[in-house]
């Protein structure tokens, strides 16, 4: 059954049903106001449905437990003579019958009786039945049996302990998908926290409880969280908001049909106009509370507290003959009920209305009456308010002797309740400082693990960028070194192919082959070159352009590789600063990136441009390839489609070298993009998502904004007082192949040939033949002397000598700060080149 306690205090709803004499309820939460106690196990009806009982108490109930049917059962909790001892009785004598899940919900049972009446034997119960529900490997009752020992434990004071069974029993009842006993368990949560002050965090915990039951369509539960919610409010001297949810809990009441629930919430509501100052709206509601009260149990515990709080109305308004009869009332309703409490307070207010009726020696009959209940249970509150109206009848009727000693107990209790009050304080107090702490403590673990993350994430990014650039610049050495080899070796085989096709007749078979493995040898030499542009290595001749012109100058080759049923789409930013560019190499990048879009399925291609300046001290990082650029002015251009895009795997590879996802492909097409934009001193940055198309962003210095190449121009490698003396040529190679083919290309031509295979054996050779010696062909890689020691040593044999340098790299990575204007031949060369190179410093 649901008890409803009518005290000077407001009690919250009580999770367990327990007869009224044995209520203990919530802490105190006004000056005003009343409660009920709502029972989680039966839903908190007053006479709890058959079925919620046979659900839930069933096991109890069996054959093999005894010949209690569902009826008595159910009898028990609305017979006003089953008292508390005789329901003991009848379950202590089931303890050891049935399973192991009968016995343990017969301990739970025990437990909810026990309760409020003794908490620790309650508390052993549920650890008994705790342990029964976990052999039997019934969730439903382990769960159960952790919410009792939560209440239990809270009813012993053991807060934190009652949380931790609180917590297992909701992810218990979680895992069930039972939404009613979460909301009740939450209700106990919501107690305990009330109990450490802890308000705020008791509310929610409420206001959970309301949200599952009204999901689960209990109305009943619903009504309990509003109640609550109500007294919680009034705790914070909120009672306009407090009054909002008690009428919205009579409201459901009514709606239900539970005309005692309605009945009670019918007097909290009076209570609550009684906290504003509304004596008569407060009348209105306690009176109609009253009248159904009496109606449905005029001899139970609630009414008495209604009977009272109308006689303290009436008496305000000087009806004293009404407040008589009410208090009277209330007094033989609480004796009969055996509440100690109640009739000590019920004494008292009728001892203070004799005495305002001038009766002193009525009043003193009641006044000692109520010292006498209050001396029983302990009840400082009423003892000092019996005291202290005692003090004033004793007065009046000259006995001041004993008067006085009623003050001085007046006086020792009113120090006993400051202390314990001030205790209670600062236990309050101790909690809420706790709970905070515990709440800074958890905001600041949550603040620097986010920061860990970010930082985690950070030098993850960091790492993964670096290994990057680490990646990309290893392979560019790699294709950097073998293209250069690769070229040392295509000069020997192109030389060779030359010089065989020139010891054939015009019409020889094996000259057509020969024409044909030379353009395939130009091939490879193509390809070659594209290893250089990935590695960066690629020096161009730059000059001054605007991006757009560029870009429209391109146009037509563009639109020429694209089908028709692709839209192509310029948006060009005007005004744009000029750059520093190659504008074959952009052509090359635009036609790369628009193939490889047309071959990703696109139906739309756009290229933007826009500027897009960096501040003085930013460091721009672009993500996928590792690289930094300097800060400065910049043009961006932007190449998007949308075709089928790329993964993260594949768009971290996709500037690799020999990387295709193609069938038919050689992987330099993307990767040479990647050099020839690096050797434009700009950046690349890509954005893709399969299925959402690709970006490609492009970044390039505008004009002055980054260095333009560290060479500089210095002295002309060959003197315009130089007299030649004939067709010499001295040839410096370490590749013997390259010497061997070299020498007869230009022997061929009728050109005398030295040879030399180190800087050092060249500077010998020139310093015995310098006047014999027209130009020197010399490679920038060979072993021993180095490239610029045997440069500066043949000067300064001959200031004006001529030197035509030659390398697998491209002139700018092969002269490095040798003079910028200096003369050069990249390989592979064939025999027409080679003469045509070396012609203007031949005799």
């Amino acid at each position: 059954m649901i008890v409803a306690g009518f005290c000077r205090g407001p009690r919250l709803a009580l999770p367990f049903p327990v007869r009224a004499k044995h209520w203990i309820g919530w802490s105190a939460i006004g000056p005003h106001g009343s409660a009920s106690a709502a029972c989680p196990m039966c839903l908190g009806t007053r006479e709890p449905d058959r079925a919620v009982v046979r659900k839930l108490v069933g096991p109890c109930w069996s054959a093999a437990a005894g010949a209690y049917s569902l009826d008595r059962h159910m009898t028990s909790y609305r017979n006003e003579t089953n008292t508390a001892a005789s329901q003991l009785g009848r379950l202590e004598a089931l303890l050891e019958h049935g399973s192991v899940a009968d016995r343990a919900n017969t301990r739970i049972e025990l437990a909810s009786v026990l309760s409020a009446s003794d908490a620790q034997r309650a508390r052993e119960y549920a650890r008994e039945a705790l342990e029964l529900a976990t052999a039997s490997g019934d969730d439903s009752i382990v769960a159960l049996a952790h919410r009792v020992l939560a209440y239990t434990a809270w009813a012993c004071g053991s807060h934190e302990v009652a949380l931790e069974h609180a917590a297992r029993a909701l992810r218990g009842f979680e895992q069930l998908g039972d939404l009613t006993a979460r909301a009740r368990t939450h209700l106990i949560v919501a107690m305990v926290l009330t109990t450490q002050s802890h308000i705020a965090g008791a509310v929610e915990e409420v206001l959970t409880a309301h949200r599952l039951s009204a999901k689960s369509g209990d109305r009943q539960g619903e009504a309990i969280a509003l109640n609550n919610l109500g007294l919680l409010y009034a705790r914070l001297g909120q009672y306009e908001r407090a009054l909002r949810y008690r009428l919205e809990c009579a409201q459901i009441h009514e709606q239900i049909g539970d005309r005692y629930r309605f009945a009670i919430a019918l007097n909290n509501i009076g209570e609550m106009h009684r906290a504003l100052g509304r004596p008569e709206q407060a009348l209105g509601f306690n009176e109609k509370a009253l009248e159904l009260l009496e109606k449905i149990e005029p001899d139970g515990f609630p009414i008495a507290g209604t009977y009272r709080s109308l006689g303290e109305m009436r008496c305000a308004d000087g009806e004293l003959d009404a407040a008589l009869e009410l208090f009277s009332k209330a007094l033989e309703v609480n004796e009969s009920s055996g509440d100690e409490s109640g009739v000590a307070g019920s004494c008292i207010a009728i001892g203070n209305l004799h005495h305002q009726r001038g009766e002193p020696e009525v009043a003193e009959r009641y006044l000692r009456k109520a010292l006498e209940c209050a001396a029983r249970i302990g009840a400082r509150q009423e003892e000092r308010a019996a005291h202290a109206a005692l003090a004033r009848v004793l007065r009046e009727r000259g006995a001041a002797e004993e008067a006085l000693r009623s003050l001085d107990r007046v006086l020792e209790l009113q120090e006993l309740m400051f202390d314990e009050q001030q205790s209670r304080v600062i236990e309050e107090m101790r909690a809420k400082y706790d709970a905070e702490r515990k709440e800074r403590e958890a905001e600041i673990y949550q603040l620097k693990f986010v920061q860990l993350e970010e930082e985690t994430k950070r030098r993850e990014h960091a790492e993964k960028t670096l290994l990057q650039a680490q990646k990309l610049e290893s392979l560019g050495l790699l294709a950097g070194g073998v293209a250069h080899d690769f070229n040392n070796m295509l000069t020997a085989v192109l030389g060779h192919m030359s010089l065989a096709a020139d010891t054939l007749e015009q019409d020889h078979v094996a000259r057509s082959y020969l024409e044909r493995a030379h353009e395939s040898g130009r091939r490879a030499a193509g390809l070659a070159q594209q290893m250089l542009a990935y590695a960066g290595r690629r020096q161009y001749e730059m000059d001054t352009f605007e991006l757009n012109a560029i870009i429209d100058r391109a146009r037509t080759l563009l639109t020429g590789v694209v089908d028709s049923n692709v839209e192509l789409r310029f948006v060009l930013e005007p005004g744009l600063p000029p750059i520093r560019a190659e504008e074959t190499q952009i052509h090359q990048v635009l036609m790369n990136l628009v193939l490889n879009a047309v071959e990703a399925g696109a139906s739309s291609i756009e290229i933007r441009t826009s500027c897009d300046p960096r501040g003085a001290n930013e460091i721009l990082p672009w993500t996928e390839l590792g690289q930094e650029l300097e800060p400065g002015g910049y043009v961006c251009m932007t190449i998007a489609d949308d075709g089928q895009g790329m993964s993260d795997d594949v768009r971290m590879r996709a500037f690799d070298p020999f990387y295709s996802t193609k069938f038919v492909g050689r992987g330099l097409g993307l990767a040479a993009v990647l050099g020839i934009t690096r050797s434009h001193g700009g950046g690349v940055r890509v954005k893709s998502e399969v299925g959402q198309g690709s970006t490609f962003e492009f970044l390039l210095p505008v004009q002055g904004a980054s260095s333009e190449g560290a060479a500089h121009r210095a002295e002309e490698c060959t003197g315009p007082g130089r007299q030649r003396s004939g067709g010499v040529v001295l040839v410096v190679d370490d590749e013997p192949l390259v010497v061997e083919v070299v020498s007869s290309m230009l022997q061929g031509a009728g050109i005398e040939v030295l040879t030399a295979s180190e800087g050092g054996r060249a500077v010998e050779i020139f310093q015995e033949h310098g006047t014999e010696i027209d130009v020197v062909l010399l490679d920038m890689t060979m072993p021993g002397l180095g490239i610029e020691a045997t440069w500066r040593a043949l000067r300064a044999h001959d200031p004006s000598v001529a030197i035509l340098f030659t390398s697998g790299y491209e002139r700018e990575r092969a002269l490095g700060i040798l003079p910028a204007n200096a003369d050069f031949i990249q390989k592979p060369y064939d025999a027409g080149r080679l003469i045509e190179a070396l012609a203007p410093h031949l005799g």
